[in-house]
């Protein structure tokens, strides 16, 4: 039993995934759809898309025009799966995009 207090500002959503590969070194991250309510120097987790792998921590660094696109003030260190895979003989796809919250 206890109290839970959260602070912060409400947004519509907080994680979205990436809709196309980030090499390791980008600094833009194109994402699913448009992120709204972030701001430049907003903070963010990128997921890692590696068994094993570490997530990242990135500060924004601005948007693109429709902010589907977020710049990165410091380059990923390692890359970030953002496409989904088809798998024919299951008739299914398999999506291990990366999340960026």
């Amino acid at each position: 039993n206890g109290d839970l207090s959260v602070h912060g500002k409400p947004l519509a959503a907080v994680t979205f995934k990436l809709a196309v590969d980030a090499p390791k070194g980008s600094t833009e991250l194109v994402l699913e759809a448009p992120c709204e309510g972030w701001a430049v120097g907003d903070e963010l987790v990128v997921g890692s898309t590696d068994a094993g792998g570490k997530p990242e921590y990135h500060t924004v660094a601005g948007f693109s025009a429709n902010r589907s696109t977020v710049h990165l003030e410091s380059p990923l260190g390692a890359a970030r799966v953002g496409t989904r895979l088809p798998v024919a003989e299951l008739g299914l796809t398999l999506d291990g995009r990366a999340t960026v919250s």
